[in-house]
């Protein structure tokens, strides 16, 4: 499935959320048995704009997003804005499926960055982009790798999000 972060089946805004108690069908399904779950996961991205302390059932928007929950719940260090930026970068991948470097566009790289898996093609290329720009986007593309690699479509148990440093 390719991850796009502007999809609101999947990224919901907050006035697409579904309320307490809400059989809101664009997010839950009945079963067999005629119970209501969750029909696919969805996450909501949103900014968390002053310093605030988060407590476990507080609310994190004037508008009460009530967190149940600490499992579910994924606080990023970065912009709201940044992470959007990050999802639109493409893959660097060619059409006849080759990788292009990060750095200087060569076609074929065959060396990765570890974390977020960004295609180089030395480690002269992998060494200056790290320096002039990928140190600050690298975990924001591999949080989007983790999610990339989930399956969105269908519902069978919520996800753990705890984040790994």
């Amino acid at each position: 499935m390719s991850l796009n972060l502007l999809d609101s089946r999947y990224f919901p805004s907050f006035d697409e959320l579904p309320y307490d108690n809400d059989l809101n069908e664009d997010f839950f399904q009945a079963g067999p048995s005629g119970v209501y779950a969750p029909s696919h996961h969805w996450a909501y991205l949103g900014e968390i704009t002053e310093d605030a302390t988060m407590k476990l059932g507080s609310s994190i928007s004037p508008f009460g997003l009530r967190i149940e929950s600490m499992s579910g719940v994924q606080v990023l260090p970065f912009k709201l804005q940044d992470l959007l930026d990050a999802n639109g970068e493409d893959n660097r991948i060619t059409l006849d499926n080759k990788s292009i470097c990060s750095q200087c566009s060569a076609k074929d790289s065959k060396l990765v960055c570890a974390r977020c898996r960004a295609p180089y093609c030395s480690k002269d290329c992998q060494v200056t982009h790290w320096n002039t720009s990928h140190k600050a986007t690298c975990r924001r593309r591999s949080i989007l790798n983790t999610w990339k690699a989930r399956d969105w479509t269908t519902f069978n148990n919520f996800w753990n999000v705890r984040m790994r440093s």
